[in-house]
């Protein structure tokens, strides 16, 4: 039997756990990356080759995929910063820049099998909906640990936590 004493620190443990979640959330939407080298080399950090076909790199485009064979893939089209999802050519992102976070997300979001993927609320890939589920998935997991409740849902919900937390950038 856990005392009310040591019930408290725990909570207290977890509360400053979640804050400093939120802290390095705050430092990562500071930090922004444009369509160069740092961003080229942070692509292939996460394991991702480059697969510029030779007409693109005369444009001055540049294209990055998991695999020679994905279907999903970045395009540096000039200063923009495009993904394109599978064969119907969804798109995110789409933009001259894109922050430290949203990166993470996006890098978390393609890391995730497709069970996991499930929690994300859509079927392809969105920063406003990846956002929405980390947090989702965070109070749920801070909700079961805090009241010492047993739900066959906290492996998934803890290792797609720490998935997120183990993405490093730089």
């Amino acid at each position: 039997m856990i005392s009310v004493d040591a019930t408290a620190t725990l909570f207290q443990l977890k509360h400053l756990k979640n804050n400093e979640h939120k802290l390095q959330d705050m430092d990562d939407q500071n930090v922004t990356y444009e369509c160069n080298q740092e961003l080229q080399l942070i692509l292939e950090k996460q394991g991702f080759i480059e697969t510029t076909s030779e007409r693109d790199r005369i444009k001055g485009k540049k294209e990055f995929r998991i695999s020679k064979t994905s279907k999903s893939k970045i395009l540096f089209d000039y200063i923009n910063f495009v993904f394109y999802e599978g064969r119907l050519g969804r798109t995110a992102f789409g933009t001259s820049h894109v922050t430290a976070d949203e990166l993470k997300l996006f890098f978390w979001y393609l890391k995730s099998s497709a069970a996991d993927r499930k929690e994300f609320g859509t079927e392809y890939f969105a920063v406003a909906e990846a956002r929405i589920a980390l947090k989702s998935i965070r109070t749920e997991l801070d909700f079961y640990t805090a009241n010492g409740f047993k739900n066959r849902r906290i492996p998934k919900l803890s290792r797609m936590a720490e998935a997120y937390d183990q993405i490093q950038l730089n």
